[in-house]
């Protein structure tokens, strides 16, 4: 009688306690592993929202960015510029981390940035130029690019590598919680200053807004400033008074020509002498064709975006008129890239006969106008299957020239 125990180490139902510890261990460890996986993947698709301005009561920076000239450049240097953008991308966005901006929304090689105060914005905008002209680009091919199209040679202490331009303003906005990305966006006057100043400064410069200013010790600052004075900005019902930001030392030599104002002009209405389809015109008087003609320059690609029937016929945004013409453009600079020169003219020339789009020639200029009228015209006709006449003949040529 007395209490009697139970040895561990016998078996139960003929299962030893070691048997069981070592089915059961790596089971709850497996379990864990997959919880955690789960658990990872889940996060893994929700933005860090941490450094985003939710309170719209209060004011805010947004700033933007894009690269000068990067349709001319795509078009001469397509396997340099497709590394670049890689580049382009991991500088701004160490730098998005490093200063805390939020970073809104990519549209091409543009990008929007937001943040609270206008110093943080300034230091980022500064950090950014500094990082581009002291990166090793690994070869003088951007530097060359842009002064064939400027035609005039550059000092590298002051000129290296892609050439950004940054615009930013600071107010009130109002801001919203994608229920899709899970990010913030951000809209009204605030913003669209902010693009207008982008718009029209150039490569390497840095624009800002008076209220900017205002808001600024530009005296603890790394940085030299000049007024651009009261400028009449496309879709502002007032003036914006601007102002110039540079780093200190080599770059503040940098020379700019005036402001691209006239990219920026309102565009009218004005009939279609050919089909009858709209067209607008600037104040300048030159004619962008919103079907089968050559859009823009990269700088004036937002312009074109705008003027497009598709947008206006509401088919499609602009930013999505704007993005679709890029990956088109990209594709077509890639695969022309691997072709030896006379079969890429050979390609060039039956696309835009088959496609009905006038031929230009397959250097330079020329062969990027006719680039354009390719992409142009694919545009309007293929909805959700954006491309896919120009991607069939493309498989046609590369097939042919293949089988010989």
């Amino acid at each position: 009688e007395g209490y009697v125990g139970v040895d561990c180490r016998t078996s139960v139902g003929g299962i030893s306690p070691g048997l069981i510890i070592g089915i059961v261990v790596p089971l709850v460890l497996v379990f864990a592993a997959v919880a955690a996986f789960l658990w990872w993947k889940g996060k893994r698709g929700q933005r860090n929202n941490s450094a985003a301005p939710k309170d719209q009561r209060k004011p805010f920076v947004v700033l933007f960015t894009d690269i000068q000239a990067s349709t001319h450049l795509w078009a001469t240097i397509p396997e340099i510029m497709a590394e670049s953008l890689d580049v382009h991308h991991f500088l701004i966005r160490k730098l998005i981390q490093k200063y805390k901006m939020y970073e809104v929304k990519t549209i091409g090689d543009s990008f929007m940035c937001v943040c609270m105060q206008p110093s943080t914005a300034v230091k980022f905008a500064i950090g950014l130029q500094h990082a581009f002209q002291h990166f090793d680009w690994g070869s003088d091919a951007i530097n060359e690019a842009y002064a064939t199209q400027l035609e005039k040679e550059m000092d590298p202490a002051v000129w290296n590598g892609l050439r950004v331009r940054i615009g930013m303003h600071y107010g009130y906005g109002d801001i919203k919680l994608d229920p899709t990305t899970k990010g913030y966006d951000y809209y009204g006057t605030v913003v669209n200053t902010a693009a207008r100043i982008e718009s029209v400064c150039h490569g390497g410069q840095i624009g800002i807004s008076q209220a900017m200013l205002e808001e600024l010790d530009t005296h603890s600052l790394d940085l030299v400033w000049m007024d651009l004075g009261e400028q009449e900005l496309r879709g502002l019902s007032e003036k914006i008074h601007l102002y110039q930001l540079l780093p200190k030392g080599a770059m503040e030599m940098r020379m700019f020509p005036p402001l691209r104002l006239d990219k920026a002009q309102e565009l009218q209405l004005e009939e279609d002498n050919k089909d009858g389809s709209p067209r607008r015109a600037s104040k300048a008087g030159s004619v962008i064709s919103s079907r089968g003609g050559y859009a823009p320059e990269k700088d004036d690609l937002a312009l074109w975006a705008e003027c497009h029937h598709l947008v206006s016929s509401g088919v499609m945004s602009a930013e999505e008129l704007w993005h679709n013409y890029q990956v088109g453009l990209t594709t077509m600079n890639t695969i022309l890239s691997s072709q030896p020169p006379k079969d890429k003219a050979q390609m060039v020339e039956s696309l835009c006969t088959r496609l009905h789009v006038r031929y230009y020639g397959d250097k330079g200029a020329k062969l990027k106008k006719s680039l354009h009228g390719l992409i142009d015209r694919v545009l309007p006709a293929t909805g959700p299957h954006l491309l896919q006449p120009l991607h069939k003949e493309l498989e046609r040529r590369m097939s042919r020239n293949s089988d010989c």
